[in-house]
């Protein structure tokens, strides 16, 4: 018994180093339900359903969607082993803070807490989890076309981001499983999860000149500063109109409309003051505003409009 403690101890001091680093959960955690949240509601709104989600479609949806990127992060560190050893050997896999049988343990406990609560608070959802879970499976062996994939680098990142809609199938399908089929507009939300996930993507991997790594592949290390921002500045603009789409589609839409209204250049100043002087602080700048547009779009589009109807607003 002592033996299996310290084992025990000895692996959460591991994931514990590891999730700060690498899936900081208090950091993911809001945006992540705020997701779920807003998924839910969005569909709810869409089949003509007044107030919010219940509290257990939320926790559901958030729990499963949190789960399903830690393992796409966990499938990363798979995917990128051989590069990580070249080029980021601070990391936490390749400087041995953590092996790949970690790695493993920690899936499978994740895929069991997934299916656990799918199977007893999802009546049957677990049929929409297993496209985002066949995908992520494809994701960690490239689709078995990973040398060409990495040498068309926007393909690649096309073919990745088509996780982040299938994350939305699930999500949503919590709330419209129980009438059978999708109802008309939640195809919007998924198409605005597929665009946002650019926004993201794009973001994170902005640098100034010096910050460059070798080996790293980051947009602006790809494409230069300035073409890089200007990709990001298109992704925001093309995921702003689709989610002035979404608002149109659903009842107290408007009130979405206004906050996007206010959201979009707040988020594109600071991607424009990077393009104009791409230094390190700008960078980390665009990495935050990337992620502040993402936790304040979902929540405008889906439950603000949502709470609007809770509390007998009209459009």
């Amino acid at each position: 018994m002592p033996i299996l403690l310290v084992s025990f101890i000895a692996g959460w001091r591991k994931f514990v180093v590891y999730q700060a680093e690498r899936f900081p959960f208090l950091a993911h955690g809001p945006l992540v339900f705020a997701f779920a949240f807003s998924a839910s509601s969005f569909s709810r709104l869409c089949r003509g359903e007044r107030g919010l989600p219940p509290v257990l479609d939320i926790l559901l949806g958030g729990l499963v969607a949190l789960g399903l990127f830690f393992l796409l992060r966990l499938v990363d560190e798979w995917k990128d082993r051989h590069e990580d050893a070249l080029h980021r050997p601070y990391r936490p896999v390749p400087r041995g803070l953590v092996g790949f049988r970690d790695l493993a343990r920690w899936a499978a406990i994740t895929l069991a807490i997934q299916a656990g609560a799918v199977i007893w608070l999802g009546h049957g959802l677990w049929l929409w989890m297993l496209p985002a879970a066949v995908w992520l499976a494809a994701m960690s062996f490239e689709f078995g076309v990973g040398t060409w994939l990495r040498k068309h680098h926007l393909l690649y990142a096309a073919s990745h981001m088509a996780i982040m809609p299938l994350f939305d199938l699930f999500t949503t399908a919590i709330d419209w499983h129980v009438v059978g089929t999708p109802p008309r507009g939640v195809e919007i939300f998924l198409i605005l999860s597929y665009l946002n996930g650019f926004v993201l993507e794009i973001g994170r991997k902005l640098r100034a000149a010096a910050d460059e790594e070798p080996g790293v592949e980051t947009y602006s290390a790809l494409y230069g500063s300035h073409k890089a921002a200007g990709m990001w500045l298109f992704a925001l603009a093309s995921t702003a109109l689709t989610a002035a789409w979404a608002a149109l589609s659903i009842p107290s839409g408007i009130w979405a409309l206004a906050a996007l209204a206010v959201l979009l250049p707040c988020a594109a100043a600071v991607g424009v003051a990077y393009w104009k002087d791409p230094t390190t602080a700008r960078a980390k700048r665009v990495e935050t505003a990337a992620g502040l547009w993402t936790l304040g779009m979902y929540l405008v589009v889906g439950a603000t409009p949502a709470i609007v109807s809770a509390l007998g607003g009209r459009s």
